[in-house]
């Protein structure tokens, strides 16, 4: 288990990941899966989970979120630029203090 209970439910209230009922072919609505969770902390319901963004596991504490590794545009979508090993090196020289508040300028993910 990568994430435990309490970090899945999080993902899930974020729309990070979305619950998928493969019996039914239907997607899980957040809180009919937040409550799969809560009943089930080992099998979630027996729910298949997908990810919405691509989650990189930085550190053993760290997960950083980006979308998916797409370099090309198309005329609804401008990705942000996926990450390489000199981001992933910036991210972990970055002071790890906690911030009561942080600042997205648009700059994509951030570490480029």
């Amino acid at each position: 288990e990568l994430f435990g209970a309490e970090c899945v439910k999080f993902l899930l209230k974020l729309q990070a990941i979305s619950a998928i009922d493969g019996d039914a072919c239907r997607l899980v609505p957040v809180p009919e899966a937040v409550l799969a969770v809560e009943a089930d902390n080992v099998g979630y319901g027996a729910f298949f989970v997908m990810a919405n963004m691509t989650i990189w596991p930085c550190e053993e504490d760290l997960l950083l979120a980006t979308d998916f590794e797409q370099t090309f545009s198309s005329e609804g979508l401008e990705p942000v630029m996926y990450l390489s090993e000199d981001s992933l090196a910036l991210v972990c020289g970055a002071p790890r203090e906690k911030a009561s508040s942080v600042l997205d300028i648009c700059c994509g993910s951030g570490v480029q």
